[in-house]
């Protein structure tokens, strides 16, 4: 992969994380060895984007059907509908995300965590249905 190439990734990187500036330029320095990603060479820039991937940046490749964390987000949303989740507020999705997952944000999860996560949500609303069909 190109210099530059890596230089628009680890951009794109630092916005889909939402990483500010002081973040980000720790993270170049530690990972890089540099305070810009312009310094670097080719290798420092692809440990810096091995990084943010460890984070839970996801390069986009073309159109996809959704995430995983779109389904979580998409199911939390149904399950607020419904009545079993009182709070749709991002506050209240972010703290099932820290404790379960131990992330701060729901786009910082890896697949795996997203995919444990919209489990736990699925295995919660049949409960509630299961209670319900038990009290008809």
């Amino acid at each position: 992969m190109t210099k530059t190439k890596l230089i628009q990734l680890i951009h794109i990187a630092k916005n889909q994380l939402q990483m500010d500036d002081d973040t980000y330029r720790t993270i170049l320095e530690e990972q890089g060895g540099q305070s810009s990603s312009k310094d670097m060479g080719i290798v420092a820039l692809e440990k810096v984007l091995s990084h943010m991937k460890r984070c839970g940046f996801k390069p986009k490749r073309g159109k996809n059907k959704g995430t995983v964390q779109g389904k979580l987000r998409v199911l939390w949303a149904e399950m607020v509908k419904d009545g079993i989740i009182e709070s749709n507020d991002e506050k209240a999705l972010l703290a099932f995300v820290r404790k379960h997952a131990k992330v701060d944000k729901v786009e910082w999860l890896n697949d795996i965590q997203a995919s444990h996560l919209v489990e736990i949500l699925k295995q919660w609303r049949k409960r509630i249905e299961q209670q319900g069909d038990n009290h008809d």
